[in-house]
């Protein structure tokens, strides 16, 4: 019961440690592409660069 109770601890740590790579990665994948002017927010709404304009990326948010 106990070695079950560990191994349930470790996946939730698993699970954990990936969500929190993934935010992280996300940020800075958001950062860099502010940055580099192919992402901008308006607003709260985030926009991604295309040929000849920009479009709205379904579902994301930001803040700046």
């Amino acid at each position: 019961r106990e070695a079950a109770s560990n191994a349930q601890r470790a996946e939730q740590l698993s699970y954990e440690e990936a969500r929190d790579r993934r935010l992280i990665e996300y940020e800075q994948e958001l950062s860099e592409g502010l940055q580099s002017g192919r992402l901008k927010c308006v607003h709260g709404v985030l926009f991604r660069r295309i040929p000849n304009g920009w479009e709205n990326v379904p579902g994301e948010r930001c803040t700046k």
